[in-house]
C-alpha cells in the first residue's frame, strides 16, 4: 500500500517540488512514514505530527508558511498515511510516542544535529508531549495545539470503558467505526466530505492535501481512507497510561495554543497540566479544535510569534 500511497500524493497537482518522502524501521517492528522539506542550509529545524485520521500532508501547507531556511520533517502516526502499526493490538499511547521518538531521532540526526522543536495537532500534541517528557534530549522546546490532555479522572474512566468493553457500544466509537471510508474517486471524496462539519471550514489548500494524502487508491480502484475507521475508533476509546507523570517530568519549555471552542475536556487538562509544571504556558488561540487546518497563515504566524520569544 505505501508505494500507492506515495504515488497518489506526489501525482497530483499539489505543489510537491521541495518535498521528499521517507521512512524509518523502527525496534518497534513497524515504520513510520513522513514527509520532508528539504532545505540547503537550515536555521531551524522543526518537526511536526498531526491529530488523528488525518496525515502529515495535511500540514504541508503550514509548513509552506514557515521560513524558508526552516528544515521541517513531518511524520504520520502510526496507522496513518503508510505509517504500519498492529491493528491486532489497542492503541498504546506510551509505544506510539516511542516509536516516533525513535523515528525521529535516526531521521534528524539527533546525535549530531542536536534537538529539533516539536509541534504536534490534537492527539499528535499529546505524542510529542510524551515523546519531549520521555527523551529530555529530542525536542529543545515543543508547541502543542489544542492537544487531547485527558484528566486522570476522564482517564479512569476511559479505563473501565475500555476493559468492560463498553467503549465499543459509545456513540463516538459508533460514528467513527460506522463511517464511510470508501469513494469511486476524489472528486466524490471532496463532495462528501466538505459537507461534514468537521472539514467544512477547513482551507482550501489543506483540504486538498488532506484528500489526497490521507487516502489512497485501493485495489478496487477507490479512495480509501489510510487511517481505518476501526483503527481511528480504537484511538478515541484508548487511553493515555501515565500521562501526567509525563507532564510532571517535562523539563523544556512548552506552550500551548488552546481553541476557543475545545472540547471542555481539553481545556480541563490543558489548565491542569499548565499548574502542574511551570514549564507549561497557555495561550488562547483560533476558533475550533481544528484552527491549524481552518486558520493555517494565522496558526504558524502565532507559532512563530511564540517561537521569537526566549
Amino acid at each position: 500500500m505505501l508505494d500507492i500511497y506515495y504515488k497518489c500524493i506526489m501525482n497530483t497537482s499539489l505543489d510537491f517540488t521541495d518535498i521528499e518522502t521517507w521512512q524509518q524501521e523502527t525496534s518497534f517492528g513497524h515504520n513510520i512514514h513522513g514527509l520532508h522539506r528539504k532545505v540547503a542550509n537550515p536555521e531551524q529545524r522543526v518537526h511536526l505530527i498531526h491529530g488523528t485520521g488525518f496525515s502529515a500532508g495535511t500540514l504541508i501547507p503550514l509548513v509552506h508558511l514557515m521560513p524558508e531556511n526552516w528544515d521541517c520533517y513531518i511524520s504520520n502516526i502510526p496507522g496513518h498515511g503508510g505509517s504500519t502499526w498492529f491493528d491486532c493490538r489497542m492503541p498504546d499511547w506510551l509505544a506510539l510516542a516511542d516509536a516516533l521518538a525513535e523515528s525521529i531521532r535516526i531521521e534528524m540526526d539527533v546525535a549530531n544535529k542536536g534537538p529539533v522543536i516539536g509541534i504536534g495537532h490534537s492527539f499528535g500534541g499529546v505524542l510529542t508531549l510524551i515523546a519531549a517528557s520521555r527523551n529530555p534530549d529530542l525536542f529543545s522546546r515543543i508547541v502543542l495545539l489544542d492537544p487531547i490532555m485527558l484528566k486522570r479522572s476522564m482517564s479512569i474512566m476511559q479505563y473501565f470503558i475500555r476493559a468492560s468493553h463498553l467503549w465499543k457500544y459509545t456513540s463516538t466509537f459508533k460514528a467513527v467505526n460506522n463511517r464511510k471510508y470508501k469513494w469511486q474517486n476524489i472528486g466524490e471524496m471532496k463532495l462528501d466530505l466538505t459537507n461534514k462539519t468537521l472539514y467544512r471550514n477547513f482551507d482550501s489548500q489543506v483540504m486538498e492535501h488532506f484528500l489526497h494524502s490521507a487516502s489512497y487508491i485501493n485495489d478496487q480502484g477507490e479512495r480509501e481512507l489510510s487511517c481505518s475507521p476501526r483503527w481511528e475508533a480504537s484511538i478515541f476509546g484508548s487511553f493515555p497510561k501515565s500521562l501526567w507523570k509525563s507532564v510532571k517530568k517535562l523539563s523544556i519549555k512548552t506552550d500551548i495554543m488552546i481553541a476557543e471552542k475545545s472540547f471542555f475536556f481539553v481545556r480541563q487538562g490543558i489548565e491542569k497540566a499548565s499548574k502542574k509544571n511551570k514549564s507549561i504556558q497557555l495561550h488562547e488561540f483560533g476558533r475550533s479544535h481544528c484552527f491549524p487546518m481552518e486558520e493555517p497563515a494565522e496558526t504558524v504566524e502565532y507559532i512563530l510569534q511564540l517561537l521569537s520569544k526566549a
